[in-house]
């Protein structure tokens, strides 16, 4: 299961589940979308978009510097130009694993996004809103949402909720969305911020049980020490 980058867009493909991560854009997204039945099918869509406080709207969006495939991440960077005050990097790690529930094998992708923010500046208050559609997410605990086909999660990171305003709200189609407005401190120069969560698609509805352990196994993890 490998990442193949083409025009600014990253494509990976599972037995289930085609995800296609839009580089380019000023607003960059990922989509996965399930490929197992006779019409695709929208399982879940994040859209990125960068806010930046001191620029009065309309104004031009960060430009895609570069972007690479690096094992098994997609990295593309977004560096700071004028008249932004500050720059990001998106991360996308993936993985694929093949649990068993109930003696069935289940096949799980998971998607790990960090997000990161720098600036040059002596004073800048750079922020990232970040949108997650999925199937009427349902709100478990402080970091914690399943849909309501129990196919889907969304994990955060728990060292970095401080760092995330969250709201979810019904859109005007049967999903659920859910808004996180990360960042938007003050941030000085040479300081570097990061956050990280998760989207998990499961091939068929998982338990309870299956979803906490899943959550549990990510709030215990160690922060890598590179990204």
């Amino acid at each position: 299961m490998t990442w193949n980058l083409r025009d600014d867009s990253a494509i990976l493909e599972t037995s289930s589940t085609r995800v296609v991560a839009r580089l380019r854009d000023s607003s960059p997204s990922i989509s996965l979308i399930d490929t197992t039945g006779p019409v695709e099918e929208m399982k879940g869509f994040i859209q990125i978009r960068p806010v930046d406080s001191s620029l009065s709207l309309p104004e031009i969006g960060l430009s895609l510097g570069e972007a690479y495939v690096r094992q098994g991440d997609v990295i593309a960077s977004y560096p700071e130009s004028d008249p932004w005050t500050f720059g990001y990097q998106l991360d996308i790690r993936s993985s694929h694993e093949i649990g068993r529930q109930s003696g069935k094998e289940n096949n799980l992708l998971t998607l790990e996004v960090w997000l990161s923010v720098q600036t040059s500046l002596l004073n800048s208050h750079p922020e990232l809103n970040v949108s997650l559609e999925g199937d009427s997410f349902s709100h478990l605990e402080d970091g914690f949402w399943l849909d309501s086909k129990s196919r889907v999660a969304l994990l955060i990171y728990p060292l970095d909720l401080a760092d995330c305003k969250i709201a979810s709200q019904e859109g005007s189609s049967p999903n659920r969305e859910i808004q996180m407005k990360v960042f938007g401190r003050f941030m000085e120069k040479g300081v570097i911020r990061r956050m990280r969560f998760r989207m998990l698609v499961a091939d068929a509805p998982s338990s309870r049980e299956f979803w906490q352990d899943c959550w549990n196994e990510f709030s215990e993890s160690p922060l890598p020490l590179t990204t």
